[in-house]
């Protein structure tokens, strides 16, 4: 029978937490390696584990400190110890070791992740920069591979995604690897790499799509999706993407693009996703009415205005908060304005060959060419 995470980390706190008696050794290893199942289960999207994460680093914590100093001389134990302080820990601990003075060879790698948890980073690189963290033990070996990407994002990203790709390979379906695919996503992204971050962005989808980070990440992706200028975007491209995912994450993402889209005008994409996320949206919902909204805000400017004024009256306001809000009173004003207009006024396509547009064509078409920016301000 399988057993509650809850009570595993219960459990595991609860261990802890009981000091040692005289014929017990506290075994640094020990303590860390739950650590890293707790991190692990926050890359797979589990509240318990995020919640517990503060508590057991603190446990750990006071348990690392009662390990008697003839323990540190052990190379297994300074790694653990390394583990911990990487992992988010109190750096303290690898300050009480290096006053011990038995890191012997492995002293060089604990003065650089001190550093590095301190915020001193350009000390930090002196000291772990070049090190090999494929030469590593494999409870560090990722760690130290995503911390020394860090130290470099800003001065070498080429260097520094490399470094990443040896994390991922290091600790693969760990919270490191989460955060190298994160890290590097940002990196590509900034760089100007649009097929290598549709590949690690599917990747990271596949893999994560219920981490803690997940939002931020998804958040992240749509808007470099939609703003970036080196390469226009493959609807068809991403829509394959996206296959693999659940109904209600495709539908969340194509609702998040979508919202990218309106903020800068891609009106022919915004109609795109919307349209995405109302076939996967329940009726009803405020998923639902939001993609409504999006793709008949779309419409009016692209093409089929009756099609779009229809389903902007049929929108639920009770079911959109704040900016949806703002947007759908905005496509409605905009709507309405075309409505008041002549007939011909309210057609944006150029005047038949020969004839000679009104000044009442002209200011329909011109109401509508400021469509984009009304509805983009609304989302912004």
């Amino acid at each position: 029978m399988r057993v509650p995470r809850l009570a595993l980390l219960l459990l595991g706190l609860q261990l802890l937490a009981v000091p040692p008696t005289a014929a017990e050794v506290v075994d640094p290893v020990e303590l860390v390696r739950p650590l890293r199942a707790l991190q692990d289960r926050i890359a797979q999207g589990d509240a318990e584990a995020r919640a517990g994460a503060s508590v057991m680093l603190g446990k750990i914590d006071e348990a690392l400190r009662r390990v008697d100093a003839e323990a540190w001389k052990k190379p297994r134990n300074l790694r653990a110890a390394l583990a911990f302080t990487l992992s988010g820990g109190d750096p303290g601990i690898l300050e009480t070791i290096l006053g011990l003075d038995v890191a012997q060879e492995n002293e060089r790698l604990v003065q650089g992740a001190l550093a590095y948890a301190r915020g001193r980073g350009g000390e930090a690189h002196e000291l772990i920069g070049e090190i090999s963290a494929l030469t590593l033990d494999p409870l560090i070996a990722g760690h130290v591979a995503l911390v020394q990407a860090e130290l470099v994002a800003n001065s070498n990203p080429g260097r520094a995604i490399a470094l990443l790709d040896e994390a991922r390979l290091l600790a693969p379906g760990t919270l490191v690897e989460e955060a190298a695919l994160r890290r590097q996503v940002s990196l590509l992204a900034a760089a100007g790499h649009p097929e290598m971050l549709e590949a690690l962005s599917g990747q990271y989808l596949r893999r994560f799509p219920k981490s803690f980070y997940a939002g931020n990440f998804k958040q992240q992706f749509a808007a470099e999706l939609v703003g970036r200028k080196t390469a226009p975007l493959d609807t068809t491209k991403l829509d394959a993407a996206l296959l693999s995912l659940e109904a209600t994450e495709q539908r969340d993402l194509y609702l998040l693009i979508a919202t990218e889209a309106i903020a800068r005008g891609r009106m022919g994409l915004v109609r795109h996703a919307a349209g995405k996320a109302l076939r996967r949206a329940d009726t009803g919902t405020p998923q639902h009415m939001r993609a409504v909204t999006y793709e008949a805000a779309a419409l009016i400017v692209t093409g089929d205005f009756e099609a779009g004024f229809a389903a902007l009256e049929g929108v639920d306001r009770t079911k959109l908060e704040g900016e949806d809000v703002e947007l759908l009173d905005a496509a409605l004003a905009v709507a309405e304005h075309i409505c008041q207009l002549p007939a011909a006024a309210a057609q944006p396509g150029p005047p038949p060959p020969g004839a000679t547009a009104s000044a009442k064509i002209e200011a329909a078409r011109a109401v509508v060419a400021r469509v984009d920016a009304m509805l983009s301000r609304a989302r912004q």
